[in-house]
């Protein structure tokens, strides 16, 4: 931002009646910088100043001008970084002195302010650049023997000076134009601000060019006990018909002013007023000379700040002078938060007494100790304006503290997407740079962010920070570096080499493990200007931890071989930390499985996930596949149809055509349904079969028909049933299903849930295997996942499932009723002879068979008994299946 900082200067001194003091330059550091000061003869002058730190040199006295001449006169100050220049006219008996602006902020218009001379009015114009064209109008001369026009052209090359002044006339009013930026420094040898006071008194003034003026002002406090002494201000005008408002108490003047000319306002010292103008202006005070204690002794003559080039921060520095009998005093004028207002980063006294001047602004003095001091705003869009005094028993000196010279736009252009600190006045509200980029109307003007003076501040850092350390808990520990974060200031809310920053952190979700610790924890960055930046990081610090996994093989199993993980294999998991006195808890380790048909065989699909405790490891899973030899689901043919004699059964049946390649033969058991184990008979067929006969059968007898597949497992563990009886010899067969037809369509066989199948224990302890059976519908490619823990190990197996049984009634006659007639009587009595003669034939017949374990015992029709849940059962086994194979309780 342009102000009264800078690295160049080119300074001059006016001519004095004090031809013998000294003159003085006071130099501040704003950060650590190399000064250099040149002359145009031999006095020549370097030394280092660090940040904050300041100089005073007192110049020989020949760095005063003299006489109205052309001459190389110049002080001439640069710097490796930013400095701040007051200088003074005298240092023995120190009279008024002037705030240095730096060649940065120079301009090529200015009206000159001076006052009525006792000795001589004057001012002198400084070229930074070569062959510089100057034009001067200066005022009617008050001496009737000068022409009233008096115009001028000079050429000035770099660091000549011309300085000129008049015995006679009161030179304000005269009007400088230059083609390159030029310097000026206007005063009065020795001036009187009123008729009866008792000495006269050096002025000096560096005059702000005419593009940073402003419209705006406000009463500056004055030091002193005499408060209802008055002073004057001059309003100075470099346009025609500016209109000016001058506000005192509720009362209001309006006055017109043209180009070159001013208004004169006489004001108690104890009165606050401000002043608003239609064109910029310049503003000049004139402090009277107060004769007594605690007041100036000697007039002065400073420019007042318009409040358009007020700041929120301003480094100052106290008069360096000789005289140990003068106090310095500070006046504030500051916008309405004046308890954000710090000085030297301390807030202001609590005691000290501000001054409403209106409803915006607020104005106070104070002393000051000697010295450098920073002076600002926490809140940067809340301005303030300072002035410095000195005052003692022969010391009178007043100067602006600081100001800015940012150029004031007189034909503004509202510029909505302007860029912050672009020292423009993007919203022509007639203040510069006012907002901050905080989602807030800061000047009240019902506009949002529209004239920024800086940008947020900018935090950058990674969201997720691990650290390794044994020490788990160095969360605690506020100990911070690039690592952790990175962040930038925008220029302009960084005061004076100060970060003037503040960074806090909010901790919340602590998590604490064995393996390490973790927090989420929000950072706040704000800067000087009061705007904030959050973001929120997790920091984690952990155990330095080295872990290796080796995950189970894939597996093939053959037919009801076990499944579990001690047979197929678990993951090998080993984990440790390089560090002494450390326990790494062990991770929990869990599976599910998934099972899908592949051709004639089953796969499992079975996922491991590893989990960890927190930080002692990332949670990871692997899949094992197991791959089931031989179809191990149940494959059931589904009964068609019968043809049924009084000694035969004839049985049809069908196979989901899905299903055929997988099985090599049937299995067909028949027996009496109230024979034993023993009396079961088994009939092979083979694969491409779908029929059996069963022959040598009694008639009218119920018998118990089993039905099973075989796989290259074995015989199927779950058979179809059906209960037939045959017919009485004579008796005809009804049909009562349709005929097979191998065109004919089939259906899925009803299967049931699988069991579950508990492992053993360590002890070697068969635990009990539980079984729950419960009808289901059509079978599906597959079962739902089911979890099992590492501590009881559950395998799904699909070979053991409860019987399905499939019931045909049969109808084996008609019976009629008919009259019984004598012949017919003796009929029946012939034949019960002859059936008792048959019966023992029969019975001896019976007895004869079942000896012989071949023999099948004929029953009257009627409702079969229920046959025995555990029937003996002939092994057969398939080829290339070894009988020692077979699980205990398993039958094939």
């Amino acid at each position: 931002i342009q102000n009264n900082v800078g690295r160049d200067f080119a300074v001059t001194y006016l001519e004095s009646d004090h031809k013998s003091d000294s003159v003085g330059i006071t130099i501040t550091a704003v950060k650590n910088s190399e000064v250099i000061i040149v002359t145009d003869d031999s006095e020549a002058y370097k030394f280092q100043l660090e940040a904050g730190a300041s100089k005073t040199l007192a110049l020989s006295r020949k760095r005063r001008l003299e006489g109205s001449i052309t001459s190389s006169n110049v002080v001439h100050v640069t710097a490796t970084e930013d400095i701040i220049i007051y200088g003074m006219n005298c240092l023995l008996s120190p009279s008024d002195g002037f705030l240095a602006l730096p060649t940065s902020a120079l301009g090529k218009e200015y009206v000159v302010a001076s006052y009525k001379p006792v000795s001589a009015s004057q001012f002198a114009i400084t070229a930074v650049e070569d062959d510089t064209h100057i034009n001067i109008s200066l005022v009617k001369s008050a001496d009737s023997n000068i022409r009233s026009n008096r115009q001028s052209q000079l050429q000035l090359d770099r660091f000549e000076t011309y300085h000129f002044k008049d015995k006679h006339t009161d030179l304000t009013g005269s009007i400088i134009n230059s083609d390159k930026p030029v310097a000026v420094v206007s005063g009065n040898k020795c001036a009187r601000i009123t008729s009866n006071e008792k000495h006269c008194n050096f002025l000096v003034e560096q005059l702000l060019p005419v593009k940073t003026w402003g419209n705006h002002f406000i009463n500056v406090p004055i030091p002193g006990d005499n408060y209802d002494h008055e002073n004057i201000y001059r309003i100075i005008s470099a346009y025609d018909g500016t209109k000016v408002n001058i506000t005192i108490t509720d009362t209001i003047k309006h006055v017109t002013i043209n180009k070159g000319f001013y208004h004169e306002l006489h004001v108690p010292s104890n009165v606050n007023f401000y002043i608003v103008t239609s064109h910029p202006c310049l503003v000049m005070l004139y402090i009277k000379g107060i004769s007594g204690r605690n007041g100036f002794s000697r007039p002065v003559m400073m420019s007042v700040t318009p409040t358009e080039q007020f700041s929120s921060g301003q480094l100052l520095n106290t008069v360096g002078v000789f005289d140990k009998s003068a106090t310095n005093y500070l006046a504030v004028i500051t916008t309405n938060n004046k308890t954000t207002l710090k000085m030297d980063m301390v807030p202001l006294p609590l005691e000290l007494t501000w001054n409403k001047i209106n409803d915006r602004y607020y104005s106070t003095i104070m002393k000051i100790p000697q010295g450098a001091h920073l002076l600002h705003q926490t809140l940067p869009t809340e301005r303030l304006a300072t002035y410095l005094f000195a005052i003692g028993q022969g010391t009178s000196i007043a100067y602006p503290a600081a100001t800015n010279t940012m150029t004031i736009s007189r034909n503004c252009i509202h510029n909505a997407a302007g860029k912050a600190g672009n020292e423009l006045d993007d919203d022509c509200d007639g203040i510069i740079d006012e907002e901050l980029q905080n989602n807030i109307d800061d000047d009240g003007d019902g506009l949002i962010d529209e004239d920024l003076y800086a940008t947020s501040p900018n935090l950058q850092m990674e969201s997720i920070l691990q650290l390794q350390s044994c020490d788990i808990h160095s969360t605690t520990m506020d100990v911070y570096n690039t690592n952790t974060f990175n962040y930038s200031v925008y220029s302009k809310c960084m005061m004076y080499g100060s970060s003037a920053f503040s960074l806090n952190k909010i901790d919340t979700n602590k998590l604490a493990s064995p393996c390490g610790n973790s927090v989420n924890r929000e950072w706040i960055l704000t800067d000087a200007c009061g705007m904030s930046v959050r973001k929120s990081q997790q920091v984690k610090v952990i155990l330095p931890l080295s872990s290796s996994i080796a995950p189970p093989q894939n597996y093939n199993a053959k037919c009801s071989e076990d499944i579990s993980p001690q047979t197929t294999g678990k993951p090998s998991i080993n984990i440790s930390a390089s560090c002494q006195n450390v326990k790494i808890p062990d991770p929990s380790i869990s599976y599910v499985d998934k099972v899908t048909k592949s051709a004639c065989n089953e796969v499992i699909y079975r996922k491991w996930n590893i989990n960890y405790e927190p930080f002692c490891g990332e949670n990871t899973s692997y899949i094992q596949e197991i791959r089931l030899v031989g179809y191990r689901s149940p494959i059931l043919p589904e009964i068609r149809h019968f043809n049924i004699t009084s000694n035969s059964i004839r049985l049809f049946w069908s196979i989901n055509s899905d299903d055929k390649e997988c099985i090599t033969g049937f299995l067909c058991q028949y027996r009496p349904a109230d024979g034993d184990a023993i009396s079961t008979n088994n009939i092979k067929v083979d694969k491409f079969a779908n029929q059996v006969q069963i022959s040598e059968l009694s008639p009218n007898a119920t018998y118990i028909i089993s039905m099973y597949t075989i796989t290259k497992c074995g015989r199927s563990h779950t058979a179809v049933e059906e209960v037939v009886t045959t017919l009485v010899d004579g008796e005809k067969y009804v049909t009562i299903k349709t005929p097979y037809s191998e065109t004919s369509s089939t259906t899925n066989p009803v299967t049931t849930q699988a069991p579950t199948v508990t492992s053993e224990t360590e002890d070697n302890t068969k635990s009990t295997n539980s079984i729950n059976t419960k009808p289901t519908t059509k079978s599906t490619e597959g079962t739902q996942p089911t979890t099992k823990s590492m501590n009881t190990v559950s395998a799904t197996t699909n070979t053991d499932t409860q019987s399905t049984t499939k019931s045909i009634s049969v109808t084996v006659g008609e019976q009629r009723n008919t009259p019984v007639s004598t012949g017919i009587i003796v009929v029946i009595f012939l034949t019960i002879g002859a059936a008792l003669t048959i019966t023992g034939i029969v019975a001896y017949k019976y007895y004869k068979r079942r000896n012989e374990s071949a023999t099948i015992t004929a029953k009257k029709s009627s409702r079969p008994s229920k046959p025995s849940s555990e029937p003996h059962v002939t092994m057969i086994y398939a080829s290339g299946v070894k009988k020692e194979a077979v699980p205990v309780g398993t039958s094939i």
